[in-house]
């Protein structure tokens, strides 16, 4: 279960009306009901049980609430594809549960983005070249001014 550690040390590096503060980065929901709908079935994939658009908008409403009241630009809504997330069914007294067949205890996803750009040859040699040429242009401009610069294994100088 993601929960708040259970102690919790309050830091001065950070004072609120002068007391010390607790850094956190967890919203818990509990969403409570007679029965919920664990089933694991092929169709059901992505499938939970409150839906999670009504566990994101419960959250952002919340969050919205806060951002207003605090004025924080930082508080930003959160999105089911790109926060990480988490589900725990759990018993009336907040325990898990144990396992059974075909029912789900857990959900979650953990979004990972990746970036990247594709460099061949082709490109590594016009980099290069434009590196040689932009080295030229910026030592004519700077022509006149002393300035000092290293790049990669060459040092030159203007004066």
């Amino acid at each position: 279960m993601a929960m708040p550690a259970d102690s919790q040390l309050p830091t001065d590096k950070i004072r609120v009306n002068d007391q010390p503060s607790l850094e956190a980065n967890l919203l818990q929901i509990d969403f409570m009901a007679p029965d919920f709908d664990r089933r694991k079935t092929p169709e059901r994939v992505g499938y939970a049980d409150p839906p999670l658009s009504v566990i994101f908008v419960v959250a952002n409403q919340w969050l919205g609430v806060l951002r207003a009241v605090l004025r924080s630009p930082f508080m930003q809504p959160l999105n089911e594809r790109q926060q990480f997330w988490r589900l725990d069914y759990l018993t009336d007294s907040g325990d898990a549960l144990p396992e059974a067949d075909g029912l789900f205890r857990m959900a979650y996803t953990f979004p990972i983005r990746v970036k990247l750009n594709a460099l061949d040859k082709k490109y590594w040699d016009t980099a290069v070249g434009l590196s040689f040429q932009s080295r030229f242009l910026l030592k004519r401009a700077l022509v006149g001014r002393e300035v000092r610069h290293f790049v990669e294994d060459s040092h030159w100088e203007v004066s």
